[in-house]
């Protein structure tokens, strides 16, 4: 299902009842009178089992929706409802400026393109702030979020429970930077075609770092520029050959330090044998909220990666 065809889907459910919000229809409040999020599924006429962990109050409601391995969205109601962009931030972690779907659909504060560090985010987190141009902020609990957005992740990724999908899970415990020798095949970056740019650029780096992340860099030229595809959740190993590394961020940084950077949804795929000796290809693939493709394709050489631990 692609992301406008998830977009009706969203305008449909939330049209259901007389105009009930998914929120309204899944959420619940605790003896002290705070909204928690809950989590539901269903079977659409169409045949994909849906996934949605939701919370609302009388003055707001946030749901994120999804199918099974296919698209998500994100919807916030009663609150600036008419505004193009919103600032998503939970607690002190980093704040996330997103774009609505134009006039695509009739139901505003649809959001079709956003990280998926921010589920994690919301599922760790304590208070989730949104704001907008002039309007304030909102602020949501989290209470609850972590149940929900277990089970949220489980059921979009076609799992029976969050366990399945935490032993796949990988938590860096520990800083490791490797440089790589090998050969750029083809890199992308906002939709423009930069391969001929990195191919005289035989390196490439990896880190994975406790406090900043994960991140695959890469140097091309016209001008010389560092670009770089970063993400911030855990990695998931569905299998004992490669490790994927979901990519929120894709940073370019020039010559002279000018910085450009890119809220994404995508992911990196890494051989597990890419520190090793022996050939191993990476690759990298992410989209933005205006719809721009970054992609990178690197073969590592049969030398092994040039690697540092703290």
């Amino acid at each position: 299902m692609n992301r406008m065809a998830l977009a009706f889907c969203v305008a449909a459910a939330l049209s259901f009842g007389a105009h009930t919000s998914l929120a309204a229809q899944s959420s619940k409040v605790d003896h002290a009178g705070q909204p928690e999020w809950t989590f539901s599924q269903g079977d659409p006429e169409h045949g994909e089992r849906t996934c949605t962990a939701a919370v609302s109050s009388a003055t707001y409601g946030v749901s994120l929706y999804g199918t099974v391995a296919g698209s998500l969205a994100l919807t916030v109601e009663k609150y600036a409802e008419d505004s193009a962009e919103k600032t998503f931030q939970v607690d002190d972690g980093f704040p996330y400026t997103l774009a609505a779907l134009d006039d695509e659909v009739e139901v505003k504060g649809v959001y079709v393109q956003f990280p998926t560090d921010l589920i994690y985010d919301i599922m760790d987190g304590k208070q989730l702030v949104i704001s907008a141009f002039d309007r304030g902020e909102l602020s949501v609990s989290l209470k609850g979020s972590q149940s929900a957005l277990r089970s949220f992740v489980a059921c979009y990724m076609g799992l029976e429970k969050w366990e399945d999908l935490a032993q796949r899970r990988i938590s860096v415990t520990r800083d490791v930077s490797a440089r790589l020798t090998g050969t750029c095949n083809k890199l992308i970056v906002a939709g423009r075609n930069r391969t001929g740019d990195c191919a005289a650029n035989r390196g490439a780096a990896l880190e994975q770092n406790k406090e900043t992340g994960f991140s695959v860099v890469v140097v091309y030229d016209n001008p010389k520029t560092m670009l770089s595809f970063e993400g911030h959740a855990a990695q998931i190993r569905p299998d004992g050959e490669t490790q994927y590394q979901p990519v929120s961020l894709v940073r370019k940084t020039g010559a002279h330090g000018m910085r450009e950077m890119a809220i994404t949804v995508g992911a990196c795929a890494i051989p597990m044998n890419t520190y090793r000796a022996g050939i191993a290809t990476i690759r990298c693939s992410a989209i933005d909220g205006e719809g721009q493709e970054y992609e990178f394709e690197y073969e590592k050489n049969v030398m092994p990666a040039e690697i540092e631990v703290e």
